[in-house]
């Protein structure tokens, strides 16, 4: 009996299980309830502890343990939803509403539905980015030119100002991967990274590294300001940020600053090679990027570790790129990867997901796990699946497991895997019930966070907020 167990012990068996399993437990006698609530380490290690929903701004290591089983409970009943739904029926939300109060903000005004009251009005792009920010209180939404920070309940806009060219807009490719973010205390205080081009005071066109701090406070409109701003010595197409650390790259150059030292530098690639994917690690102070070659043909991730040491102020002369490991990839096996594949790194490094959607409505997902402990190697892909897709898809800046959305009159189906990370997981459909009554028109652009339940829709200037 694990009641018989001394304390010390039975943290060793619990370290490592689901939230789910421990608040079950805590539920069957008081002496592992005030386990629960005494062992802050428990809920740190468990396998899926960023599912737990904290208040704004707390996170595992400051948060009130009294209240930890409330905050797991909210967490447990949301998984609850997507782990045992019934399959012949969508999920039902809770609460909908329209964030009509967001229209009449300055900050707003570009995407107002009385922009398009005119009769003359055919449609407009939908905006590039849209995306559910840590903590679930506020969203990013908007294009470069016209980019946002906005209150989930609809209550405040604030605008981010970046140098920006109407006639250099990112190119296609590139307009979902030149905003990242990242925050530490679950949405307190975060980070937001953005690209952008303009002239620059010699009438060239250049790219800058924008960087914003979001200030949230429990009481007051977050305080958004830009804290840096770089000139980037390459034609920036991409960029990803972990914790201090940005990573902005190109199609054979990439460079790496460190927010915290004002640190930087760059590495230039072979001209023959293309950056695909990459990541970078802020604990362990690596990068892995996805490269193809033309002149070898051969698919690779290639890693180094960031020296501890970089130069400071401004760029310096770029160094030639000597990866530290090389890991080869076997050739996509679909005949349709020529048509562009969408590829991931794991926030680890050690998985590699590709996703291919075929004319014929096919949806393919392969994952390969990397073992840095293994050298230099061929690796294999470990699984694939395929879904059948009958409406478009959307791609989600993955809510830890969420891939895709395909949006429906009525429906939102969700590609989705189980625990995010592991490699050969099932994935699979969900589907989230949208009350049609109350949204006369459901846009392709959405946002889902599977941690708070939240789904945005947004479509000719009307935004809905979905809670599950």
């Amino acid at each position: 009996m694990l009641d018989y167990l001394p304390v010390e012990l039975l943290l060793i068996v619990l370290r490592g299980s689901s939230i789910t399993d421990i608040f079950n437990l805590s539920r069957t006698a008081s002496f592992f309830r005030y386990i629960s609530l005494t062992n802050r380490g428990l809920w740190i290690d468990a396998s899926d502890c960023y599912r737990i929903r904290l208040p704004l701004g707390e996170t595992l290591k400051t948060t009130d343990l009294t209240r930890i089983l409330y905050d797991v409970a909210r967490s447990v009943s949301i998984l609850y939803k997507w782990q045992h739904r019934d399959l012949a029926r969508p999920v039902s939300p809770i609460r909908t509403y329209e964030a009509t109060r967001l229209y009449g903000l300055p900050s707003w005004s570009f995407w107002s539905p009385l922009r398009y009251a005119q009769r003359t009005f055919i449609g407009h792009f939908p905006p590039t980015f849209m995306n559910v920010l840590p903590g679930g209180r506020s969203f990013l939404f908007g294009s470069v030119a016209h980019l946002g920070i906005y209150d989930v309940q609809g209550e405040y806009g604030i605008a981010l100002d970046v140098p920006f060219c109407g006639r250099f807009d990112p190119r296609p490719g590139d307009t979902t991967m030149t905003v990242d973010w990242d925050s530490v205390d679950n949405g307190a205080h975060i980070v937001v990274v953005v690209i952008s081009k303009a002239f620059n005071q010699h009438h060239n066109v250049e790219s800058y590294l924008s960087v914003f701090a979001v200030n949230h406070t429990l009481a007051t409109t977050p305080s958004v300001h830009r804290t840096h701003i770089f000139p980037l010595p390459l034609d920036a197409s991409a960029v990803s940020m972990k914790g201090s650390l940005v990573l902005v790259w190109s199609s054979n150059a990439f460079v790496i600053v460190d927010l915290k030292s004002s640190q930087s530098d760059w590495w230039l690639l072979d001209t023959d090679c293309n950056i695909t994917a990459a990541t970078i690690h802020s604990v362990e102070r690596n990068t892995s990027i996805v490269v193809n070659s033309s002149k070898s043909g051969m698919r690779s991730v290639q890693s180094i570790e960031i020296p501890a040491i970089m130069p400071c102020g401004p760029f310096s002369i770029p160094v030639r790129f000597t990866p530290r490991t090389v890991y080869v990839l076997p050739p996509p096996k679909s005949r349709y990867a020529s048509h562009g594949a969408l590829q991931s790194l794991g926030a680890d490094g050690a998985t590699l997901r590709e996703v291919i959607l075929s004319p014929d409505g096919r949806l393919v997902i392969s994952s390969t796990s990397i073992d840095r402990d293994r050298g230099q190697h061929i690796l294999g892909v470990d699984s694939t699946t395929s879904h059948i897709v009958r409406q478009p898809l959307s791609t989600l800046r993955a809510s830890y497991h969420t891939l895709f959305a395909a949006v429906r009159q009525s429906t939102l189906a969700l590609v989705r895997e189980d625990d995010g990370c592991r490699v050969g997981g099932a994935e699979k459909f969900l589907e989230l019930s949208l009350p049609a009554e109350r949204m006369p028109i459901v846009g392709r652009t959405v946002a889902f966070d599977d941690v708070y339940g939240i789904v945005l829709t947004f479509e000719h200037g009307r935004l809905f907020v979905v809670q599950y």
